[in-house]
């Protein structure tokens, strides 16, 4: 038996209590899932799109600087992880007001705590990642965001298409990130472009 005509049986089943939409059931069901897949006719593949579940903030960057936009993709993600952490105080418990070129290779910052927007301490936990589009999309499917270098700046990934699958025959469609660079904002990066990823950093952030 098909979703929609199951759905429509425990309807019937429930009586006149149940007189939800179906389309309404339909972006119910769907609310909860991390990973779609279905038949694409112009492809003439199965393909899938997975993404972060739940709202993902956005944080304007400063600049386009790169050290900027690292600042707001790690508050994005703390924001994700329900952790509201000003750019001020990343800079300052993390990095002493002084950022290196390449902040996202300094994993020094995992000893060390950050105060939320009401002077908590949380922790933020960083892991350098292997840049392969089918470690990114399966940590994705755990919901867990991840900082890519691409457009020459750290961006935040949020969501991936593809064919195949996770198993080792997966081909990349493209990857939608938010770019915190001034006048920037939800960006598409396609399959050529991946190729340019310089770094992925997987962020986690968990009460100190």
């Amino acid at each position: 038996m098909d979703r929609r005509a199951f759905l429509t049986n425990v309807l019937t089943a429930m009586g006149s209590t149940a007189l939800i939409p179906l389309a309404d059931l339909d972006r119910r069901a769907n609310a909860g899932r991390k990973t779609f897949c279905g038949p694409d006719k112009k492809r003439k593949a199965n393909v899938c799109t997975v993404r972060l579940l739940g709202t993902v903030p956005f944080f304007k960057a400063r600049s386009a600087d790169a050290g900027q936009c690292w600042l707001a993709c790690l508050q994005m993600a703390s924001k994700f992880h329900g952790f509201a952490v000003p750019v001020p105080n990343l800079l300052q418990d993390l990095y002493d007001n002084k950022l290196s070129k390449n902040p996202w290779l300094d994993l020094s910052i995992n000893t060390k705590p950050v105060h939320d927007e009401r002077n908590k301490p949380v922790q933020l936990v960083l892991e350098s990642l292997q840049v392969r589009a089918a470690e990114a999309a399966e940590l994705l499917s755990e919901n867990n965001p991840i900082i890519i270098g691409s457009m020459g700046h750290p961006v935040l990934l949020t969501s991936m298409t593809y064919t195949g699958d996770l198993l080792g025959g997966m081909t990349l469609i493209d990857a939608t990130v938010l770019d915190p660079a001034p006048g920037k904002g939800t960006r598409v990066v396609s399959s050529p472009d991946w190729i340019n990823v310089s770094f992925a950093t997987r962020v986690g952030v968990k009460k100190k």
